[in-house]
């Protein structure tokens, strides 16, 4: 069962040039999934509180099972207001 995973102490802040591009993305797909930046993109934009991850399992590359893996990348309505 997958779960979302929201930042507990969101600390907003500015947005970077590539951290709008990436919400800017984000927003216009129907289903809000995050498919574009980096992971230090992602990581800074969560502890901002503008994305979740949705947390389940998952195959790892050995082709065994990886709990609490991060299966998606969403926006937040914060996320949306940032813009």
């Amino acid at each position: 069962m997958s779960k979302r995973d929201s930042h507990p102490n969101p600390q907003p802040g500015p947005l970077t040039p590539t951290m709008r591009s990436v919400l800017t993305t984000a927003a216009s797909r129907w289903d809000s999934a995050v498919i574009s930046g980096d992971w230090r993109t992602w990581a800074a934009l969560y502890r901002r509180g503008y994305i979740e991850y949705l947390r389940g399992t998952s195959t790892n590359r050995y082709g065994g099972t990886s709990y609490n893996a991060i299966t998606g990348i969403y926006i937040t309505e914060a996320g949306r207001n940032a813009l």
